[in-house]
């Protein structure tokens, strides 16, 4: 069975095409892994790495959950094959977590932009992250009202189980566009922005990237698909 290592020496031949061999700027990088049994020597393997241990939970609104455990990482390169070096260091990052002991089941790599690149599809997709500041009491009735709307915004719900702090909840709803262009997105984002205050919610933030680099797009494509 091909490793997290193999998929990335595949990529790194494809990187010196346009439009990912003049791509700079900030990127972040998530590495998925199978079972974490010892989370400390974890936290160790992610330091070493200058990343961090991020756990999301990720659901459709109904009884299935999935559980992803990942490192991420924030990388600025303003420099020609910026993204040939990041490919590179996610490799040695692989090669580590695997001598450990741990399984790599995804590399994503996205980078902090607009939907500046020309063409969106299956493995290059824009993502739009919209975080909820939302206090407890309440909590499930918002979410009850999400999953009425999924249908028309084409959002879906992930969290940090641990982001629970003085009676509120901070509460994520992803969107991705697989296709069309930067002015669609943009519409996108304002009819979900507009939909969400209306309804007297509190936005904490709106992130939107770019995946460059998804080893695994199956890996949620039940959770969120086009």
């Amino acid at each position: 069975m091909p490793t997290a290592t193999d998929d990335l020496d595949t990529l790194r031949a494809q990187l010196d095409e346009a439009p990912l061999a003049e791509l700079t700027g900030r990127f972040h990088s998530h590495l998925t892994v199978a079972e974490v049994p010892d989370a400390a020597a974890f936290d160790r393997l992610c330091r070493r790495h200058h990343a961090k241990r991020t756990v999301i939970d990720l659901d459709r609104f109904d009884d299935r959950v999935q559980r992803d455990v990942m490192t991420t990482r924030y990388h600025q390169d303003d420099a020609p094959g910026a993204l040939g070096r990041l490919v590179d260091d996610l490799r040695a990052m692989c090669a580590d977590l695997e001598a450990a002991g741990l399984r790599v089941l995804r590399v994503k790599v996205e980078h902090e932009s607009l939907p500046s690149l020309p063409t969106y599809g299956a493995t290059r997709y824009h993502e739009v992250h919209v975080k909820l500041d939302l206090p407890e009491d309440g909590y499930d009735d918002v979410m009850a009202w999400l999953r009425e709307q999924a249908p028309a915004t084409g959002w879906v719900p992930s969290r940090n189980p641990n982001e629970r702090r003085e009676g509120r909840v901070l509460q994520f709803v992803t969107f991705r566009c697989y296709e069309g262009d930067r002015a669609l997105a943009d519409e996108r984002v304002a009819e979900v922005r507009a939909r969400l205050e209306a309804r007297g919610l509190r936005i904490a933030e709106i992130k939107r990237e770019t995946t460059v680099l998804d080893t695994r797009v199956d890996h949620d494509a039940w959770w969120l698909s086009a």
